[in-house]
């Protein structure tokens, strides 16, 4: 033991306090109480003030893409297209007027549904396009069992969207056109020949620059002021895009 613990002889008052204050904090008698910090002491963990950091650029930039991946989006490159396609069901019938004698049926003759096909051509320029579209199709008339053809050309505005999917894309094309149109008997029945407008859809998948598309399109053909049929048909069809 410490012998400042021992007994002694005794100081004076002041002295012997302060002696026994020193022996008692060396033998571990009285914990002396830890120094309060002061406001200098004081320090901050630095991940209390620290907020989320944006992603960096490269990070956007994939989250942009992803973000443009996930749906249709307008096709930008400009080029040229080349298109066929096959129509195995095409329907026609007259135009009919309720309030007019007759109903105003201007389409002679009973038609049956017929097959047909397409072609057409144009150019792309930025989201749209502009092209060349031709259809033609073969008709029984059911009475006479003699044979009927339609034939129509238009000028057709384009709009396409795509969808990348890797090796593939997947397009969606709207086409709306003006142009003329008939419909031509081989029996006793009179043509009927007019202005002519059109509108289709398909949708395809595309492998380079050869796409495989299906869809529909209608068509109605009259006069001013009168309209004397109109068509539906069903389409596939195949489009190089150069």
């Amino acid at each position: 033991m410490n012998s400042s613990c021992s007994p002694g002889s005794v100081p004076r008052p002041g002295a012997l306090i302060l002696a026994l204050a020193g022996s008692l904090a060396a033998c571990g008698a009285v914990p002396l109480a830890p120094a309060s910090p002061s406001l200098a002491d004081v320090r901050l963990d630095p991940r209390l003030l620290s907020f989320p950091q944006p992603p960096a650029g490269d990070e956007v930039s994939s989250a942009e893409d992803a973000e443009e991946d996930s749906g249709f989006w307008l096709a930008s490159e400009p080029g040229l297209y080349l298109e066929t396609s096959a129509h195995p069901a095409v329907l026609l019938w007259a135009d009919q007027d309720p309030h007019e004698p007759g109903h105003g049926i201007e389409l002679e003759g009973d038609l049956g549904i017929g097959d047909g096909y397409g072609v057409a051509a144009g150019v792309y320029g930025g989201d749209t396009g502009l092209g060349l579209l031709y259809l033609t199709s073969t008709h029984t008339e059911l009475d006479t069992d003699e044979e009927a053809r339609f034939h129509a050309a238009f000028v057709e505005a384009r709009v396409r969207s795509e969808e990348s999917f890797g090796w593939a894309r997947g397009t969606m094309t709207l086409g709306l056109g003006l142009g003329a149109g008939g419909l031509e008997y081989a029996g006793p029945f009179e043509d009927s020949v007019g202005t002519a407008l059109e509108g289709r859809l398909l949708l395809g998948l595309q492998i380079g620059p050869l796409g495989i598309d299906l869809g529909g399109g209608g068509f109605s053909w009259g006069v001013p002021g009168e309209t004397i049929g109109n068509g539906a048909y069903l389409a596939a069809g195949l489009t190089l895009s150069l």
